[in-house]
């Protein structure tokens, strides 16, 4: 039963929760849907043919270069939008994010969590946000430069961040204080 909008909202509304919750539930709520976790290998298929290589290379390098950084997928679809970044994966270590790879329809990026932090002396880490930096990658043989393997071994080798942006405060404690009396 649908409400008509012609004074028969009340009615039906009525008519609905005066029904067990088995019958009102076909009426009024939507189906679940199921949750589907997308993995790095299902947005490569997905991928445009002409940054799949690309984005296989970056991945490669990072699970190269620190086997121990845990792959995560990100839950996305491909962007509408050609300008839009459609965000692949994500690589943390100790439950930290350090970097990411991510593609475009013509090139594709490594972005770091911290890059304001690295030093990549090369020019290469592009970007002027608060945190993040990227590197551009227009093909495969891109990810392969010493350069861009060298900010990959930096990112991962700052650690987690700081919890905090003042120095270490160095005032005794409530406990230090009444420890002494």
């Amino acid at each position: 039963m649908a409400c008509s909008g012609a004074g028969g909202c009340a009615a039906t509304c009525i008519f609905l929760l005066s029904q067990p919750r088995g019958d009102r539930a076909k009426e009024i709520d939507p189906p679940m849907s199921r949750v589907v976790d997308i993995s790095v290998s299902e947005h490569l298929r997905k991928m445009p043919p002409a940054v799949r290589s690309t984005v296989e290379a970056a991945r490669r390098t990072v699970l190269v270069i620190a086997p121990e950084a845990h792959e995560i997928p990100y839950q996305s679809h491909p962007p509408r939008s050609a300008s839009a970044m459609w965000k692949i994966a994500r690589y943390a270590i100790d439950g930290t994010n350090v970097l990411g790879i991510g593609t475009f329809p013509t090139h594709s990026t490594i972005f770091f969590y911290r890059g304001r932090e690295l030093d990549d002396g090369s020019g290469l880490l592009q970007g002027g946000g608060k945190d993040s930096r990227f590197v551009t990658l227009r093909t495969s043989a891109d990810v392969e430069r010493p350069a861009v393997k060298e900010v990959v071994r930096k990112a991962l080798k700052l650690g987690p961040p700081r919890r905090f942006d003042s120095p270490v405060d160095t005032r005794p404690s409530f406990q230090d204080v009444h420890r002494e009396r």
